[in-house]
């Protein structure tokens, strides 16, 4: 997976999916992720999913790496 370095090219995502990656960078579960934001487990599955798909990847572990390569995504 080769990430993007020119910032012009980092991952878009919305105020709410920056905050699950910070949550995701503090290895925070789905259901700790819930209880965070206020929101159901479902709802936390969800963000975490849409984060996945953003950043054009099939595992937390890789979105994670994929957020710190890029460096700006973290609240």
């Amino acid at each position: 997976m080769s990430l993007p370095k020119n910032p012009a090219q980092m991952t878009e995502l919305s105020p709410r999916q920056k905050e699950v990656v910070g949550l995701m960078l503090q290895g925070r579960s789905n259901k700790e992720i819930a209880r965070e934001l206020g929101v159901s487990a479902g709802t936390a599955k969800n963000y975490v999913a849409a984060v996945l798909r953003a950043y054009s990847v099939s595992s937390r572990a890789k979105a994670v790496l994929a957020a710190r390569a890029e460096g700006g995504h973290v609240i």
